[in-house]
C-alpha cells in the first residue's frame, strides 16, 4: 500500500484517481464519518445556542495529554495509540508531525485523511479517545479559593469545580453562574452560558450543573442587593398557604415536608417527626436559605421546642429552605461522618449545596 519513490508519474496520477473514486465509498464502508470543514464546523458551532443544554453536546476538543487510538481502514501496520505532545502535535509515519491541538476528533480525522492521501492508496482512519488528558479548569469571582484547578478526575461538573474551590461565598449570585468555553480552531473564540444553580437546587435541574472540559473558565459573581421595597409587596401578595421545606439530618422521618407558611423552625422539625433521641445534636442546628437576590445564607440553631418564634432562636422558615439537624459527637464516632442517608434522591441536592458553604 505504500509508494514506491520509482513508480512513473502516470501511475502516481492514476493512484490519485482511483484513491478519489473509491474516497467516499471506502470511507462510507469502513469508517462512516464525513471530512468536516475547520471553518464550516467553527461557524456551526458558533450559531449553537449557548444554553446549558448545547454545552452538554459540545464536542471533545484535542488538547496536549490526550492519548488517540488511530485506526487506518487498509494499513493495519500503522494503527496504534499516539500521544498528544505538548506543543499540540502528534509524531506519525510516513508523514511527521502533525498539530491536532484544539480540533475535534472529526477535525482531526480530516486532516490526517488529507496528509495520508499522498502516501496511501486508502487514507481513511478513525480516532478515537484511549484516554483523556487531566482536567483544568479556572474558577473565578465569589468563591474562598478562586485560581486554577486541576484533579478533579472522572466527569467533573460545574458544582464539583465551586466545591474544589472552597465552596462559594454568602454573597454568591446563585442566580447568575457564567461558564466560558473554547470553540474548535486557532482563533480562542469562546462560547458562554448562564447557569441558575437555584433551579438545581430547589427544583433539581440537573441541566444547570453541566460536565467540564478541560479549560473552562467558571465566573461566580457578587449578588445585586435590592434597593427598594417594590419585590417585597409581590412577594407577600403572592405568599401561598403552605411552604415546602427539606429536614435532613438526625430527626425521625427526613425529606421533603409541605408545613403552612410563616411556620418555625422547630414546627418544621417537629413535622419530619422531631430529633432523634441521643443521635441528634440539638444545639447545631442548620437552615440553608436562598434569598431573593440570589444569595445563599446558612444559620446556626439551638433547640428548645418550648422557644417562641424569634429571628434569632427559633426563625420563620420560607419556601425552599433547607435545615439540616446535625448528630451528636457519639454518633459521628460511632456512624462516621457519612453515614447519614436520606430517603429521596432529590435531598442530595441538599446536602450538596450544605457542603458548597463548609
Amino acid at each position: 500500500m505504500i509508494k514506491n519513490s520509482e513508480e512513473s508519474k502516470f501511475e502516481m496520477k492514476l493512484r490519485k484517481i482511483i484513491s478519489k473514486l473509491i474516497y467516499g465509498f471506502v470511507g462510507a464502508i469502513f469508517i462512516g464519518l464525513p471530512i468536516i470543514n475547520n471553518s464550516y464546523s467553527r461557524q456551526v458551532l458558533a450559531s449553537v445556542s449557548s444554553n446549558q443544554n448545547k454545552l452538554q453536546k459540545d464536542l471533545y476538543i484535542i488538547g496536549p495529554g490526550d492519548e488517540l487510538s488511530i485506526k487506518f481502514a487498509a494499513a493495519n501496520d500503522l494503527s496504534n495509540n499516539y500521544t498528544v505532545l505538548r506543543d499540540g502535535t502528534i509524531p506519525l509515519p510516513l508523514i511527521g508531525s502533525v498539530y491536532v491541538r484544539y480540533l475535534t476528533l472529526e477535525e482531526a480525522e480530516a486532516i490526517l485523511i488529507e496528509q495520508f492521501s499522498s502516501k496511501l492508496l486508502v487514507p481513511e482512519l478513525s480516532i478515537t479517545i484511549k484516554r483523556a488528558r487531566e482536567i483544568r479548569v479556572s474558577v473565578v469571582g465569589e468563591v474562598n479559593r478562586p485560581g486554577l484547578h486541576d484533579g478533579l478526575g472522572g466527569y467533573p461538573t460545574v458544582l464539583d469545580a465551586i466545591r474544589r474551590a472552597g465552596g462559594i461565598t454568602h454573597k454568591t449570585d446563585l442566580r447568575n453562574i457564567t461558564l466560558l468555553r473554547r470553540l474548535p480552531g486557532p482563533d480562542q473564540e469562546l462560547k458562554k452560558a448562564k447557569l441558575d444553580f437555584v433551579e438545581l437546587i430547589l427544583n433539581g435541574d440537573q441541566t444547570q450543573n453541566i460536565y467540564l472540559f478541560d479549560g473552562d473558565i467558571i465566573q461566580l459573581s457578587k449578588a445585586k442587593k435590592i434597593e427598594d421595597g417594590s419585590n417585597e409587596a409581590l412577594y407577600s401578595n403572592l405568599s401561598p398557604d403552605s411552604i415546602t421545606v427539606q429536614i435532613i439530618g438526625q430527626v425521625i422521618a427526613p425529606g421533603s415536608r409541605s408545613i403552612p407558611a410563616r411556620s418555625s423552625l422547630m414546627q418544621a422539625i417537629m413535622a419530619a417527626g422531631g430529633p432523634r433521641a441521643w443521635k441528634a445534636n440539638k444545639s447545631n442546628i442548620e437552615v440553608f436559605r436562598i434569598n431573593r437576590d440570589g444569595t445563599a445564607s446558612r444559620k446556626r440553631f439551638k433547640i428548645d421546642l418550648t422557644q417562641r418564634i424569634s429571628e434569632e432562636d427559633n426563625p420563620t422558615l420560607l419556601n425552599g429552605d433547607l435545615v439540616r439537624v446535625n448528630a451528636n459527637a457519639l454518633t459521628r464516632l460511632s456512624e462516621g461522618l457519612g453515614a447519614i442517608t436520606e430517603p429521596i434522591t432529590g435531598i442530595l441536592n441538599a446536602a450538596a449545596l450544605f457542603k458548597l458553604l463548609d
